[in-house]
């Protein structure tokens, strides 16, 4: 396939891109990403672009540097307007909340995981719901709405273990782990954060075990030293 600078290249470089930022070897990542974008402009299919943006901004947020990753979705979510394609413009919806989550602002992630969730919603995507109730909780525990952000993330464990999303569950549980590790409810987070480790190792997801390990860490110093 790498013969042919095709579409068919593009999707290989994408696939390379994510397991890369899974590996968090995030330089390899973000050139396979820019590869595969290449690729796509070439073609002028909007639906690709802005897939392939929305690759390179996920690459950039993973890799800590939140302030490219709003660049790139943002020209992402432009495509994907052009291209009329709900669910497309859901999945960037969704990415957006996760960057301005990561820049500090808790009120625009909000915003806009709000809007993935209702996309989501009017196009019957059941699997994806529970995900966006997740993004809705982290955006809700930056506000400091601690009571809410704990209800939606509970909320949207029980949805991810209904639909059989495994990786999505064990990054909502770090999440509520970090929510509870917040409150000073160390015990409680210890269950959460060890489940998600268990997940990670069996996936070989170094990012996220990385995460895992490091609540364990945070957990354990504040209840058994």
């Amino acid at each position: 396939l790498f013969s042919y600078n095709g579409t068919a290249k593009a999707d290989c470089l994408n696939l390379l891109a994510i397991i890369s930022v899974r590996l968090s070897d995030f330089t390899k990542a973000a050139t396979y990403a820019k590869q595969c974008l290449a690729i796509d402009m070439k073609t002028g299919d909007v639906d690709r672009i802005s897939s392939s943006l929305n690759t390179l901004a996920g690459t950039y947020m993973a890799a800590g540097s939140p302030e490219q990753a709003e660049k790139y979705i943002l020209q992402g979510l432009e495509y994907a307007e052009k291209a009329d394609n709900a669910s497309r413009k859901a999945i960037l919806l969704g990415m957006a909340s996760e960057v301005y989550y990561k820049t500090g602002d808790f009120g625009k992630s909000l915003d806009y995981a709000n809007r993935a969730y209702s996309l989501d919603s009017l196009t019957g995507n059941a699997r994806r719901l529970p995900v966006r109730l997740s993004q809705r909780a982290a955006a809700l525990a930056g506000l400091d709405r601690t009571a809410d952000a704990e209800s939606t993330s509970r909320s949207a464990i029980a949805a991810l273990m209904e639909v059989g999303n495994v990786h999505s569950l064990a990054i909502d549980l770090n999440q509520l782990g970090q929510l509870l590790l917040k409150q000073q409810r160390s015990e409680e987070a210890i269950a959460y954060f060890s489940e998600a480790a268990s997940i990670f190792g069996r996936m070989g997801d170094l990012y996220n075990l990385v995460h895992s390990h490091k609540g364990l860490y945070e957990s354990y110093w504040d209840s058994n030293r």
